[in-house]
């Protein structure tokens, strides 16, 4: 009788352990969203825009002198190119570039000259069934550099020498300058289910409908898989760059990248 109970007892104790352990890693591994909808813990500029994948020369096999010098147009003084606009690390912005900001629903920035097609973007999106939270927008210069100077602290804290703090915090945020989201034209999208930066983003309802929908509300894909050799970055399926209806599905149908787009499309005067 007395070895009935104490087995029950252990089974009881065993379970309500079990039942902890359980709701612990719950606890652990719930994800708590602000009211944008985006990961508290998240840090905007992190894992977004990096450099491709070194060769096995330690080289990174980026190619851009197939993008014209012609093609650097942000020293427009007029509103013409404003959507046009080509960044990279070849073609960088300058830290006092001017832009006039609006803001979305959620909260985060973009130009303001974009946010009425792209909330109507989001609404229509949401008409569909499908989630799209723009978790990261316009980001300014001095965000960038001080997010680039404390990755670069880490490394050289680590020991390494300048240079190689510098080359390692590159791969893993942008150099201030070379960011799409200074122009407040570029969005990184999660969704609700996926609040990851990564490639799994790809296998998600909300990629599926930005690759069939985006192109009609201005926007495309700008870091393509495949394409590191011409744009220097990673696949990115977040990463959405705002080029305005017509000229995105130009872009789109061409099946080029934008950097070969723009090289073997446009000529500016």
């Amino acid at each position: 009788m007395e070895e009935k109970i104490t087995r029950k007892i252990y089974i009881a104790i065993g379970l309500v352990l079990c039942f902890t352990a359980i709701i612990m890693y719950k606890i652990q591994n719930t994800i708590i969203l602000d009211a944008s909808g985006v990961p508290k813990d998240f840090v905007e500029g992190y894992g977004d825009e990096k450099i491709g994948e070194l060769d096995k020369t330690g080289i990174i096999e980026t190619d851009y002198s197939k993008v014209n010098e012609d093609l650097v147009i942000e020293d427009y003084t007029d509103d013409t190119y404003w959507n046009v606009v080509l960044v990279n690390k070849m073609e960088p912005l300058s830290a006092d570039r001017p832009i006039t900001l609006g803001t979305l629903s959620n909260g985060k920035q973009l130009d303001k000259r974009i946010i009425d097609i792209t909330e109507q973007m989001i609404k229509d999106a949401q008409n569909d069934g499908v989630s799209l939270i723009v978790c990261s927008g316009y980001r300014s210069y001095n965000y960038q550099q001080g997010l680039y100077n404390k990755e670069v602290n880490e490394w050289l804290s680590q020991g390494y020498s300048e240079q190689q703090a510098k080359d390692y915090a590159s791969k893993e945020v942008a150099i201030p300058g070379t960011s799409e989201h200074q122009l407040g034209l570029a969005i990184d999208f999660i969704t609700k289910g996926y609040t990851n930066l990564d490639q799994g983003f790809e296998n998600t309802d909300a990629f599926k409908w930005l690759m069939e929908n985006g192109y009609k509300y201005g926007w495309i894909l700008r870091y393509m898989d495949g394409k590191q050799i011409y744009t220097g970055i990673n696949y990115e399926p977040w990463h959405w760059r705002y080029l305005g209806p017509e000229l995105a599905k130009e872009v789109k149908d061409s099946g080029l990248c934008y950097e070969e787009f723009l090289q073997r499309t446009y000529t500016f005067n």
